[in-house]
């Protein structure tokens, strides 16, 4: 497989504090990228000058457009067949590539093989809740799934065109609102829990329900009608699911957590929902 053509890219929004490692992680790989790809998604802090200075091709974007719309702009830039793509905030081990390339050499239908993050044990509170509830433990083995990662992956550049590439007009779910079109256009998508994501950011409170929002954000809002449905629909399970788990471990301090999850979530709803009607 050393002799596959591929791309890298990270897209960034004011992460010049990681950057760097993130990008040292592409360069590093075993099998080395033919290229890196920063899209800067209109920082406003040193992170399009810190990839420049790293070796990657900086593609601006004048303003923040979101992680849509900077995959996409990624996906039309690369030059070549395969795409490796990882955060900002996250570092990959040095035989990521090595061990994703070899998965597409038997598998014409193989849109993208996704990793997982590799969550340290231990920590304080938002760590804690952060590994029980966003970083659990992966698939045991490597097996097809029913959405799409994108902390670490490799991908098919030419399956992603085939079916329209990311959606650039979302901010958040861009990746799992692929991985259905890919997944409708019969294309395969697997998980490996080998190709471990080491996160670099340490989520606090705020940020780690900012995550948690993130990755469960639906690709459009629903209509107004279904607020307080959704909101009690939550609320059952933070207190089902997610309090259940945190008491499983022992872990009553995560508990009051997992509860005012749902009203952080609502509150967002509405503020977007008013956003949208301004």
């Amino acid at each position: 497989m050393a002799d596959i053509l591929y791309s890298a890219y990270i897209p960034v929004y004011n992460r010049a504090a990681t950057l760097r490692v993130s990008l040292d992680s592409l360069w590093a790989q075993t099998i080395p990228p033919n290229e890196i790809i920063v899209v800067d998604d209109g920082s406003t802090d040193d992170s399009a000058e810190i990839a420049a200075a790293a070796g990657a091709t900086v593609l601006r974007q004048p303003i923040n457009r979101g992680r849509g719309a900077a995959r996409a702009r990624a996906m039309e830039a690369a030059h070549h067949p395969f795409v490796l793509g990882s955060d900002a905030g996250n570092r990959l081990p040095p035989d990521f590539a090595a061990r994703a390339l070899v998965h597409f050499e038997h598998a014409p239908r193989l849109a993208a093989v996704d990793g997982w993050f590799a969550q340290s044990p231990g920590g304080g509170l938002a760590h804690r809740w952060r590994s029980r509830h966003l970083f659990p433990p992966p698939v045991p083995a490597l097996q097809p799934t029913t959405t799409h990662i994108t902390a670490g992956y490799m991908i098919r550049r030419a399956a992603v065109l085939a079916v329209g590439n990311y959606d650039s007009n979302l901010r958040a779910g861009e990746d799992a609102e692929l991985g259905r079109r890919l997944l409708a256009a019969r294309w395969e998508i697997w998980l490996d829990p080998k190709l471990s994501v080491d996160c670099l950011i340490q989520d606090d409170l705020s940020t780690v329900f900012e995550r948690y929002a993130r990755w469960n954000e639906t690709a459009a809002p629903e209509p107004d009608v279904s607020f307080w449905r959704d909101y009690l629909r939550r609320c059952a399970y933070a207190v089902k699911v997610l309090a259940v788990r945190d008491l499983r471990d022992n872990d009553w301090a995560c508990v009051p957590v997992s509860l005012a999850l749902p009203n952080y979530l609502a509150l967002r709803s509405w503020r977007s929902r008013h956003e949208a009607k301004v």
